[in-house]
């Protein structure tokens, strides 16, 4: 009887994994997609002489600063890698890890949210980015980035399903052609004015107790390797909202005192640094428009530690 029932079961888990399988692996054209810039920003920081500056994190990167202005103050070409937080930071550093060489500077530029429960380890967006090019597979390094990665893997089978039945389930808003050849957002889609929307956007950062202490070791076992090979590795904090700062300020404080006792990678500037007006955000509290672009990449280049 038991063994009956067991059978049974482990047909049913096998049919669903094969209808899961088979709803993601229907290939879709779509060359434009949002996701597969990551080819392109690839592409760039393979062809890239050293010593270059390579910057990693989420969507923030890509609003957040102005690699031209980067490279002219620094005389460092720029390769802007980041894309979108759902990546999680581990897969963006496995992205790169290859290509960096002695003389290099990697600038890890994280949300918040990357140091907190499960997302540096990533998510759902993995699984969509694999489903439009599965060469991507080689940066899933650990078994906890798989699991982690494979929880989204109901909801990314949803709305794959919804997208072939000719309704959009994408969450992206651009397309891999709005990026300019470093890898920046371009500007004239960003603009100067903060969207409506922002108005009602919420922020809270989580407290402090919800701190993903794995990602911290993963991040100091790269900054090992790094230090190993000649790269150096430093941590930019993100820009945060004058307006939201007080009713924040506990918990980015004391995860900035963790992290500075905690993680080995050194810190560029503290979070008050890079405190923002809201009417110089976009869409988010964390993407910046083009007036916030500008003083948060002076902020960051004020304080990189490279001689001009």
């Amino acid at each position: 009887m038991v063994k009956s029932i067991l059978k049974k079961i482990a047909v049913l888990v096998g049919l669903v994994i094969i209808t899961i399988a088979g709803v993601l692996l229907i290939p879709v054209k779509r060359p434009d997609h949002f996701l597969l810039a990551s080819l392109d920003k690839e592409h760039r920081l393979y062809q890239l002489s050293s010593p270059k500056i390579v910057v990693v994190g989420g969507s923030n990167t890509i609003f957040n600063i102005d690699s031209r202005t980067i490279t002219n103050s620094t005389g460092y070409p720029v390769a802007n890698m980041g894309l979108h937080a759902g990546l999680g930071l581990m897969f963006m550093l496995n992205e790169i890890e290859p290509a960096v060489n002695r003389g290099d500077i990697v600038i890890i530029m994280p949300e918040y949210d990357q140091f907190f429960k499960e997302q540096f380890f990533g998510g759902r967006i993995v699984i969509r980015l694999l489903s439009l090019n599965p060469q991507f597979l080689r940066y899933i390094s650990t078994r906890q980035q798989f699991f982690e990665i494979m929880k989204g893997l109901g909801l990314e089978t949803r709305s794959k399903i919804v997208y072939l039945l000719g309704q959009s389930a994408d969450e992206e808003t651009y397309s891999r052609s709005a990026f300019n050849e470093y890898g920046d957002l371009r500007a004239e889609l960003v603009g100067v004015r903060p969207l409506a929307k922002l108005a009602s956007e919420t922020y809270k950062i989580r407290h402090l107790d919800e701190i993903n202490k794995p990602a911290i070791q993963e991040l100091n076992d790269f900054y090992s390797r790094m230090k190993a090979s000649g790269v150096n590795v430093y941590l930019a904090l993100p820009a945060v909202p004058i307006e939201k700062y007080s009713e924040n300020q506990v918990e980015i404080n004391d995860l900035y005192h963790y992290l500075k006792e905690n993680l080995e990678i050194p810190m560029l500037f503290t979070p008050k640094t890079a405190l923002v007006p809201a009417r110089e955000f976009y869409d988010t509290f964390y993407h910046l428009n083009t007036n916030g672009r500008k003083r948060y990449t002076k902020v960051l280049l004020n304080h990189l530690p490279i001689k001009r």
